[in-house]
């Protein structure tokens, strides 16, 4: 039997690692060029993958976007949709989740 610190250690390995192999970005829209304008739920600094953005919106409710800068490796994630972004000097794409309508 394993000891609780153990499970917790094999449990973050696992996600951390891609113990999934879904790929998380077919849950999001096409990436538009460019930032939104508007709040953010926060920024996550150092993000080395756009999955791992993708993954922090999916754990969060009502993250519904975010911006990826692939340049200085930014994660603004969003709670708002936006059907328009604005150029950026930096190579900067936009990420919506496709909301399913409700069955």
């Amino acid at each position: 039997m394993y000891e609780y610190k153990t499970l917790i250690i094999l449990f973050l390995t696992y996600n951390l690692c891609g113990g999934t192999n879904r790929n998380v970005l077919e849950l999001f829209k096409a990436p538009i060029d460019g930032r939104t304008v508007g709040n953010n739920l926060m920024l996550n600094k150092n993000i080395t993958n756009v999955t791992i953005c993708a993954e922090d919106c999916l754990n969060i409710t009502f993250c519904y976007s975010f911006d990826y800068n692939y340049d200085t490796l930014d994660c603004y994630l969003n709670y708002h949709l936006s059907n328009e972004t604005i150029p950026s000097i930096y190579n900067i794409k936009y990420y919506e989740k496709i909301i399913s309508a409700a069955a």
